[in-house]
């Protein structure tokens, strides 16, 4: 029998950067806690960008809940460039991503750390999803 890990997250900021580390198994209303946390923390810290790192974490609901919540997640973060980190084998993540551009919510899945920071740092993209004039 597998037991499930109680949700938590941790938030910590870098001078551009907020960035909050999940761990645990997710329901829909902890991930929306935890991107309604995230924005307010980024507001301490005056950014707009988002670092998300899901490596220790794991979703278990069904696939026409997740895309509600992306939905929901969008009108929380919006005005924030996102970057999730996810282990790529989790394939439904793949679908989050999808689902979101076509949404025009700008969050981009990462396997590593490295790659979300060099996204989230790159303005070439920010008029796709923000009005920079």
């Amino acid at each position: 029998m597998s037991e499930s890990v109680t949700f938590s997250y941790d938030f910590i900021a870098s001078d551009t950067i907020a960035l909050a580390k999940a761990k645990g198994t997710m329901q829909p209303a902890d991930i929306k806690r935890f991107y309604l946390g995230l924005v307010a923390f980024s507001c301490t810290k005056s950014t707009f960008l988002l670092l998300a790192d899901f490596r220790e974490s794991s979703m278990n609901f069904d696939a026409p809940t997740l895309l509600k919540l992306v939905e929901e997640v969008g009108v929380i973060t919006s005005g924030y460039k996102i970057a999730r980190i996810y282990p790529t084998t989790d394939f439904r993540q793949y679908i989050i991503e999808e689902y979101a551009v076509r949404l025009d919510v700008p969050i981009r899945n990462f396997a590593n750390e490295a790659d979300a920071i060099e996204w989230l740092l790159d303005e070439s993209e920010n008029h796709l999803f923000f009005d920079t004039e």
